[in-house]
């Protein structure tokens, strides 16, 4: 350990017991005391009591998203390759915190999953819509959406990032 990791690591045990925060206009917080979430807190500089509580800080500005590529066959046997872009925000910090681990994956599975399953019972005409059918980004939306919302996640847009039809190819590598 060098002299600069010592002088580090003191700034940063000052900056635990320092009981003020600053919650920027973007930005959302809980105050957390004796393990349990009791005031979500706006912007401004706020106060907690270091050792037995802390204030927790996350992003509330909506953000966009990206999913990976994906690689899915419809029913009529065509394989499309597809990714969706999502935008939502975060609603209810506080109910975010209760009812989801590590937020942003979490939701990107979900999405991705909801993607999969949505594509793989569709015909590849389908995929993208028409008048009468509903596109494969509005199907998402309305099967995610409700359960976003209790997570305290405000889905507000799905759309497809990257689509094309695609030939499946397998590489046989190993024994």
């Amino acid at each position: 350990m060098t002299l600069g990791d010592v002088i580090r690591l003191a700034f940063e045990w000052v900056y635990d017991l320092w009981p003020l925060r600053i919650v920027n206009a973007w930005e959302a917080g809980i105050r957390i005391t004796f393990g349990r979430s009791v005031t979500l807190v706006g912007p401004g500089l706020r106060w907690f009591f270091p050792i037995i509580g802390e204030l927790i800080v996350e992003d509330v500005v909506p953000d966009v998203n990206t999913t990976d590529l994906q690689s899915v066959t419809t029913t009529d046997d065509v394989v499309v390759t597809f990714a969706l872009a999502w935008r939502y925000r975060v609603a209810n910090l506080r109910a975010l915190y209760l009812n989801l681990q590590d937020h942003e994956t979490s939701l990107a599975a979900d999405i991705a999953a909801s993607a999969a399953r949505w594509a793989a019972s569709m015909t590849y005409a389908d995929l993208d819509g028409n008048e009468e059918d509903d596109s494969l980004p509005d199907l998402v939306f309305r099967d995610v959406n409700e359960r976003w919302e209790s997570w305290g996640v405000e889905l507000l847009d799905v759309s497809l990032f990257t689509f094309t039809r695609a030939r499946c190819l397998r590489l046989l590598m190993g024994d």
